[in-house]
């Protein structure tokens, strides 16, 4: 049986800040803009999964922001409407109701002449639903949100499979592909099922590597 160890790369390194100090370990400031410029250690700078990971972080950053004002304008967009535009049905036979969100689910549910008249209002209800729910779209734009959000995830998925299947040259490079997984699968670092621990150890590993090298 392998026995657990503990991420040791210094005292003040945790398994819920590993990710962070990853990112710093492959990140400086640059004095001329405010974006970020890989180190040069390691020949990190020549390395293309380094590079790779730059575009990526940047596309990850900005898909977190997207997501976080996603979220926040359909709470608002909520507040303002109620509920998203659905309706609850009722269906002969059958004490509970159902949620739809389309004609086509109203017209399935509540098909025959029996129930033309809560067919129809069903539809009324819907449509108005829809119609208070696009004019508060409108007005706080959750539709461009929720598209520029979807847009970015998929330009982030692009980029972390380009990153992954791109050799690294340089220590830095492995932790830059590895830290990218992670990141995107075990982003809170508290996954508990194999491979999620044993690849943080070895993500600690690295880190431990790149920091002794430097040190020398």
């Amino acid at each position: 049986m392998v026995k657990s160890r503990s991420i040791g790369i210094s005292s003040s390194i945790t398994r819920r800040n590993l990710l962070s100090v990853a990112v710093t370990s492959l990140t400086v400031p640059t004095p001329h803009s405010s974006d970020i410029a890989v180190s040069g250690f390691d020949g990190a700078n020549d390395d293309p999964a380094v590079l790779l990971w730059r575009e990526w972080n940047a596309a990850h950053k900005r898909r977190y922001e997207l997501c976080v004002r996603q979220q926040r304008l359909e709470t608002k967009l909520l507040a303002m409407v109620g509920s998203f535009p659905r309706v609850e049905v009722r269906i002969p036979g059958k004490d509970e109701t159902i949620s739809v969100s389309t004609i086509a689910e109203i017209n399935h549910l509540m098909s025959g002449s029996e129930m033309s008249g809560s067919r129809k209002q069903a539809k009324a209800n819907l449509s108005a639903r829809r119609r208070a729910w696009k004019t508060a779209d409108a007005q706080i734009g959750y539709t461009l949100a929720y598209k520029a959000e979807t847009e970015m995830v998929n330009t982030e998925s692009k980029l972390a499979e380009a990153l992954w299947c791109t050799p690294a040259h340089s220590i830095t490079g492995i932790i830059a592909k590895l830290h990218s997984v992670i990141e995107m699968q075990d982003p809170g670092a508290s996954l508990k099922e194999p491979p999620w621990p044993e690849l943080r150890l070895v993500l600690a590993d690295l880190l431990t590597m790149n920091a002794n090298a430097r040190a020398i």
